[in-house]
């Protein structure tokens, strides 16, 4: 048995093909380039690392350093990665509420308050820029929820709508509200649409 678990463990190691250090000491491992560049990033940007040197490595070649008592300078795009995700959170109907929790439960090296920096105008102090990197490790997170999952949004409410071909008037026979103008009033964000008449509306969402 013993033997058999120092053998997962030699596999486990083998798969490791990115590591980020600090002062020749490791901080992160993993097998996907876009979250190593990641956390590469996030180590350098800490400013408890400012004094220590931050190297990324793929299978011991080192790809990129931080120099001691220097941050790291990152290069400007002209298209930012920032609206790149603009646009696929305007496509997949989901706000930055929701980017944030999806970030969360991933387990991605992403602190909150950088997740929701990324879609605030760019004169804005607290803006920062989005790495084409950081986008890609988030990416499958984002395509892997459904409405379902993500829940009530107003957004989400007028995505469901419209792929069930319904009429706002539609929607408020089925889930029991007079008229359309509630419905109008949930999609517009101006009140919260409660749970148990988002269910059921759910509950006609076969796909």
């Amino acid at each position: 048995m013993r033997y058999a678990k120092l053998g997962n463990i030699i596999n486990y190691l083998k798969n490791i093909m990115y590591q980020v250090n600090i002062n020749n000491q490791q901080y992160f491992i993993t097998d996907n380039e876009h979250v190593a560049w990641s956390a590469y990033r996030a180590a350098c940007r800490e400013y408890d690392n400012k004094s220590k040197k931050v190297a990324l490595l793929n299978d011991d070649r080192l790809l990129h350093a931080k120099a001691a008592d220097l941050m790291l300078l990152d290069d400007v795009d002209s298209v930012t990665a920032n609206d790149l995700l603009k646009i696929i959170m305007q496509q997949l109907n989901i706000d930055i509420k929701q980017v944030k929790e999806i970030v969360k439960e991933s387990g991605l090296p992403l602190s909150n308050s950088r997740v929701g920096s990324w879609t605030l105008p760019p004169d804005n102090r607290r803006y920062t820029q989005m790495h084409n990197d950081e986008l890609a490790a988030i990416l499958p997170y984002l395509l892997s929820k459904s409405i379902h999952e993500l829940g009530y949004t107003p957004a989400n409410l007028k995505q469901l709508r419209q792929r069930l071909r319904l009429t706002q008037e539609q929607v408020a026979k089925i889930v029991g509200v007079a008229g359309n103008r509630q419905v109008r009033r949930w999609e517009n964000g101006e009140q919260p649409m409660p749970h148990d008449k988002w269910q059921l509306l759910l509950e006609l969402d076969v796909d």
